[in-house]
């Protein structure tokens, strides 16, 4: 995870246990509508620490799939031994039908018309 990240996931982090307690502690004092007003700063906290941990195992994910990229590599790496065959096979073929056409039966070269 980038420096950025992490500081972002901290400040959410704080944001959100400093709202709870705040509650807690204005509910003890009986003041009910601070109490109020950190309930409803909970919520956003809430969301903003579910969405970048949500990010989080996203990039998780996507870090964690070499497996994958592995074995799209080897079925590329076949794929490309498979045109390199193939290709070998088009060159014999062509120097064969050169060698054919430029050669006569008695063995002087053709003539074109």
């Amino acid at each position: 995870m980038t420096r950025s990240f992490r500081l972002w996931m901290a400040v959410a982090a704080i944001f959100l246990v400093t709202n709870v307690a705040g509650a807690v502690y204005a509910l003890v004092m009986v003041e009910q509508r601070h109490a109020l007003l950190h309930l409803l700063l909970v919520v956003p906290g809430v969301y903003w620490v579910a969405r970048l941990a949500r990010k989080r195992r996203a990039v998780r994910d996507q870090l964690a799939a070499p497996d994958d990229i592995d074995a799209r590599l080897q079925r590329i790496e076949q794929a490309v031994d498979a045109v390199a065959i193939e290709v070998e096979r088009v060159g014999e073929g062509q120097r064969f039908m050169t060698r054919t056409l430029t050669e006569d039966t008695a063995g002087e070269p053709a003539r074109r018309e």
